[in-house]
């Protein structure tokens, strides 16, 4: 396997290493900790579930904040479409828990790992069926006289 090869598969997990892999991960209303923001966060309340893009925990509610789209019109401009943010507070005392995904280092990790071998595998199994694959020992000379 030439170099250019080995570094093409290293660049490869190092894409995938910075994509990265997630998990979902609940936290109930008791470990919820003031001053701390989530993102992409459903909050399950005793009334329902909220979808929020951004969360700010505060000490008496969770303040969430999520895009709506609206359609407006102008003579100017004619019809077009708008994001908005909104904001929406929920009671802590409301709150049964929020879940969120964070990023999941070791399975990256592993998951990294495995797209680089397999992949390392098929360019060897490639290179074999080409004839062109690595090998060993020393070249052999003929010999002029003979």
């Amino acid at each position: 396997m030439n170099a250019k090869t080995t570094c093409g598969w290293i660049v490869i997990a190092s894409l995938l290493g910075a994509a990265g892999c997630s998990k979902q991960v609940t936290v109930l209303e008791s470990d919820l900790d003031p001053g701390r923001s989530y993102e992409s966060v459903e909050i399950s309340t005793r009334a329902g579930a909220y979808h929020f893009d951004r969360v700010l925990v505060t000490p008496d509610s969770l303040v969430g904040e999520y895009t709506v789209e609206v359609q407006r019109q102008s003579a100017r401009d004619g019809v077009y479409f708008e994001d908005i943010s909104r904001k929406r507070a929920v009671g802590r005392d409301e709150v049964l828990s929020l879940s969120t995904r964070q990023q999941d280092a070791e399975r990256t990790l592993f998951f990294g790992i495995g797209v680089t071998a397999f992949g390392l595998l098929l360019n060897n199994l490639f290179d074999q069926s080409l004839g062109i694959g690595g090998g060993g020992g020393a070249a052999v000379k003929s010999d002029p006289n003979g």
